[in-house]
């Protein structure tokens, strides 16, 4: 039996009239492999289907039989080939490749000393161990104390803490605070729960067309009680 390969964007041909609503999927259909680029290539722009409109107009819900490689939709680069899809990742602000020198580093830990840091058992201490030493190498570099070293799951629990434990440490400093629109939503939010909730006061600049901050407008902005100017997007 020839490959097939199930690709998703709908119950049926009839949920087109529904393409104004959020669509996670459109149709429902089994493209032998030689079909398999071009139906991505559609799928990939938004378009409908040839074939799934005909059987709109006439009525048919045939229904046919799918079957998944896995748990997911795999297709391999042999089946792409007519239409040369290559990625360009233009993202790692937010995210990038794990680097091979990690991954190395980090395997024995993955495969081998794999305990929870906080327990007591041999396991438990040889993790505890790792992360200290970890910590220690991170101070160095940075010229900065073990302790002053925190380790967090991602970006928006560190900025939670930073922004949230350096407002309230310094508040009877003031409770002035100076940031832009053009935050990461882990920022925005943190600035919003601090206004709303806890009487601090934000100061929002307006940025150039450039997406800069003026200078001249941030430098009005600052007042007595100002105890943190944020600009973390263009750090």
């Amino acid at each position: 039996m020839e490959d097939h390969v199930a690709i998703y964007a709908g119950t049926d041909c009839q949920r087109w009239r529904h393409r104004g609503r959020r669509r996670l999927d459109h149709r429902r259909e089994c493209f032998p492999h030689s079909q398999r680029p071009a139906a991505l290539s559609r799928l990939l722009s938004g378009k409908r289907d040839r074939h799934c409109a005909e059987k709109g107009a006439s009525g048919s819900s045939e229904k046919r039989e799918e079957r998944f490689e896995g748990a997911e939709l795999q297709l391999h680069a042999a089946s792409l080939s007519e239409t040369e899809i290559q990625l360009i990742y233009l993202d790692y602000n937010a995210t990038t490749p794990l680097s091979a020198t990690a991954r190395e580093a980090m395997r024995p830990f993955l495969e081998e000393y794999f305990g929870n840091p906080p327990s007591v058992h041999a396991a438990g201490r040889e993790a505890r161990a790792a992360i200290d030493d970890a910590r220690d190498r991170i101070a160095i570099l940075l010229g900065a104390k073990p302790h002053e070293i925190v380790f967090t799951s991602g970006g928006t629990e560190a900025n939670n803490l930073a922004l949230l434990g350096l407002a309230r440490r310094l508040s009877p400093n003031g409770k002035h605070l100076i940031s832009n629109r053009a935050e990461h939503h882990a920022v925005l939010q943190t600035l919003e729960h601090l206004e709303r909730k806890e009487g601090f006061e934000v100061t929002w600049l307006d940025l150039s067309p450039d997406g800069l901050v003026d200078p001249d407008h941030l430098t009005k902005a600052i007042r007595r009680d100002t105890i943190l100017v944020l600009d973390h997007e263009r750090e």
